[in-house]
């Protein structure tokens, strides 16, 4: 078989020896047109035409060397039989010497030679979209057949005839490729099958009717390429994904969400995910402010960084003097009785102390607090005979966490004060109490509780402990760790986790085999679950 590059040589080296001779390539064109983006017709044009039924040679309107459209993919196809000889030929579009495509895919370009021995059939191709002209003699003729081609619009799966998975050389350098980004997230398998059918294959190793190639595509619209060394017979099979990289800036073990699915602490190591729109959400660290939520854009073979820049915060710690049960107001709003500890953001803060009977009430005071360091005030209180006492048509709040934590309590969509409710004066009525998030436990859902002047109504938000979920690779390798089915990370995880049971399923890695899933992987409160994937 005479390829392409081969056929180059010849030309060149009869160049150098005698002078290129010039060849007819029809009519004399004018300057290139646009090219037809959907041709209605594409005609095998040559030395060839009248053999096959035309009036004559070149010939662009001779419907009887029309090529016909594969239904599977933009390829002009058509087999003729032709007696022995030599033909020139190219392909012009929509009947008419207008717009031709010649050697290379090149528009008005020169014909392509093929040379015949005896006579034979011969099968011709015209890609729409890349103008590239193939013949069965001058070229290897080949497809990716697997089961995969279904979701390429093929009639169904390991079909060597359908087009949509035609391997191709343009820059005729002895590998054929075939590159698609059409295929869902999945294990696949596939072989070279050569001329259309299944009389001449190649599977794994290049060998000849060898066993079926297995790949792994890591996200839907990854670029999938399929590369056929023609003189090997070796098919490679790469799938390059959108990846999504996600760090904290200070580094901090946070929890990343992403499309409202917890992933991992810390970060996300290129983790693949599906081509298109992604939110990616920060999750609560004490002593921080998280960074609101990001949507991505991520686009097939490439990598998007996202950064969550955490501020810290700070701590406003209130005293009373001696210890007396005034309700605490910072900027206006009652936070707490007796004192307050709480995690606030850097800034300046009006603090003011309500009336306690039998004292004197301190000044109000600005109190500046500062990123990471705490600031502290005392109110002293004096004692003055006759001082009014807080208003009798107030109730008391006492909130507490059970098991105690260092959650934020939120009224009525206010911040109040940390850990807890001190007996907090409130005005009668339906109150709505929150409990902060935090990253080792799970909080309780928002309750509403009903507080009656001169009673003390109580609330305990439960909190579930959570345990640490290690997961490791052995060697460590670029594998996609997924937990209950969803990818967690690359490489490995390490992230807190409600107490249960999980599956935890290692992804494939190129020249290594994957352990299997590992189940009832269980998670206890308190503790780290630690789970190691051996690639071998």
């Amino acid at each position: 078989m005479i390829t392409r590059s081969a056929r180059l040589l010849v030309v060149a080296v009869v160049a150098v020896l005698f002078g290129a001779l010039p060849a007819w390539t029809g009519p004399a064109q004018a300057a290139p047109v646009t090219p037809s983006a959907a041709p209605t017709s594409v005609t095998l044009i040559g030395a060839l035409q009248s053999e096959l039924g035309c009036g004559g040679d070149w010939l662009p309107d001779c419907a009887a060397t029309h090529l016909t459209r594969s239904t599977s993919a933009p390829i002009w196809v058509r087999s003729f039989a032709l007696p022995a000889g030599s033909y020139d030929y190219k392909v012009a579009i929509n009947d008419s010497w207008d717009e031709t495509w010649g050697w290379g895919g090149i528009q008005g370009g020169a014909q392509i030679t093929v040379n015949l021995p005896v006579a034979a059939t011969v099968r011709f191709y015209f890609d729409e979209r890349t103008h590239q002209i193939s013949d069965s003699v001058n070229d290897v003729i080949a497809t990716a057949a697997g089961d995969f081609q279904s979701q390429l619009g093929c009639p169904g799966d390991f079909k060597p005839d359908c087009l949509a998975s035609l391997l191709a050389d343009p820059d005729n350098d002895g590998t054929s490729t075939f590159v698609t980004t059409a295929l869902p997230a999945g294990s696949y398998s596939t072989v070279v099958a050569m001329n259309e059918n299944f009389d001449v294959t190649y599977g794994a190793g290049g060998v000849k009717g060898g066993a079926n190639i297995a790949f792994s595509v890591p996200a839907a619209g990854s670029t999938t390429t399929f590369s056929f060394n023609e003189a090997t017979h070796l098919l490679t099979v790469t799938s390059a994904p959108a990846q999504l990289r996600v760090t904290t800036s200070p580094a901090l073990a946070a929890d990343i969400s992403v499309d409202g699915v917890q992933r991992d602490s810390w970060g996300l190591n290129w983790v693949p995910f599906d081509v298109g729109s992604h939110q990616v959400c920060f999750g609560a660290v004490p002593g921080f402010t998280a960074p609101p939520c990001q949507t991505v854009s991520l686009a097939t073979a490439a990598t998007t960084s996202v950064v969550g820049t955490y501020t810290a915060r700070g701590y406003l710690r209130v005293i009373t003097s001696p210890a007396v049960a005034s309700t605490i107001s910072v900027d206006g709003v009652p936070r707490n009785d007796w004192g307050v500890w709480a995690d606030v953001a850097p800034g300046t803060y009006n603090v003011c102390f309500g009336n306690v009977a039998g004292y004197a009430v301190p000044t109000c005071r600005n109190v500046t607090v500062t990123a990471g360091a705490t600031a502290t005030t005392t109110g002293t209180f004096t004692a003055s005979a006759g001082a009014p006492g807080p208003s009798s048509a107030l109730g008391l709040l006492r909130v507490t966490t059970s098991p105690a934590v260092g959650a934020m309590i939120s009224v009525d969509g206010q911040w109040r004060d940390n850990w807890g409710l001190n007996w907090m004066r409130l005005a009668a009525g339906s109150h709505q109490v929150c409990f902060g998030e935090l990253p080792y436990a799970v909080a309780p859902a928002c309750a509403t509780t009903t507080v009656t002047a001169g009673a003390t109504s109580s609330l305990t938000g439960a909190y579930a402990l959570k345990g640490s979920l290690r997961v490791l690779t052995s060697p460590a390798v670029p594998a996609v760790i997924k937990v209950d089915g969803v990818a967690a990370n690359v490489y490995g995880v390490w992230a807190p986790k409600p107490v249960g049971s999980y599956t935890v399923c290692f992804g494939p890695v190129p020249g290594k085999t994957a352990p299997p899933c590992q189940t009832g992987v269980a998670v206890t409160a308190g503790a780290t679950k630690t789970v190691t994937g051996t690639y071998t």
